[in-house]
């Protein structure tokens, strides 16, 4: 089966106030999707929905075909999820902390080192506590904790963020050999369009939590013309506001 995710109408109300609003994607395998919408267009929303973080008001959410509360728990063994700050243990390292998850999740203990130098964590790094990372770090850190077990579906929230440009372009590189040589399907946020460019190779556009549009790469840049892509987004969010009053 090609589909890796499908949202089928999903809805998501907060104490009155709707995050999702009747969202409809699918996601096929190999593919990089950039997830792309302003602060508060429900983004972090629906990777929570996907991980079993939060349960929907309505819809329905399929992974590797899967629906269903127990088939999804099995289709998320299959998935690697960063979202807000991973589970560390603040007095072991960050060897032993991944070491623990590659055990929690069958993979060999000495997997953990290998995905820290995949990141760019060195191994004297790898001997500190996350406490002591920085911002940059942890979001090292965390893209290593996602990948324990080789999943073939990954969810990453806003994984470029405090990273500096040299770092987002290893991250990029890794995760473009990711997609491409083992097939993985990645799911990667972003409110800055910009930072998705050299990676994505599809767009799912929000705002105010619906899907306003959804583009491969070749067809964005056909779309956008001479524009940037970040002129035309903020474009295409005033148009869907526009349509919204009408």
């Amino acid at each position: 089966m090609n589909t890796v995710l499908e949202t089928r109408n999903l809805v998501k109300h907060y104490r009155g106030a709707t995050a999702l609003d009747g969202v409809n994607i699918v996601l096929e395998r190999g593919r990089i999707y950039g997830f792309v919408g302003n602060n508060g267009a429900g983004k972090t929303t629906l990777m929570r929905i996907v991980a079993g973080l939060a349960s929907p008001s309505g819809g329905e959410v399929l992974l590797f075909g899967e629906g269903g509360r127990a088939a999804l728990e099995r289709a998320r063994r299959r998935t690697g999820f960063l979202i807000e700050e991973p589970v560390y243990y603040a007095d072991m390292s960050a060897r032993q902390n991944l070491e623990m998850q590659c055990v929690l999740h069958g993979a060999p203990k000495r997997d953990a080192l290998r995905l820290l130098e995949e990141v760019g964590l060195s191994r004297a790094d790898a001997r500190r506590s996350v406490r002591k990372f920085s911002t940059g770090m942890r979001q090292r850190y965390g893209l290593a904790f996602a990948m324990v077990g080789d999943p073939e579906f990954l969810v990453l929230d806003e994984p470029l963020s405090g990273i500096d440009v040299e770092g987002m372009d290893d991250i990029c590189e890794l995760l473009t050999r990711k997609c491409r040589e083992d097939g993985v399907t990645i799911l990667l946020s972003s409110h800055q369009l910009a930072r998705l460019e050299s990676v994505a190779t599809d767009y799912i556009f929000l705002d105010w939590g619906r899907v306003i549009e959804t583009d491969t790469a070749e067809e964005l840049m056909r779309r956008a013309g001479h524009r940037e892509l970040e002129d035309y987004f903020r474009d295409l969010v005033k148009s869907a506001r526009e349509a919204e009053r009408k």
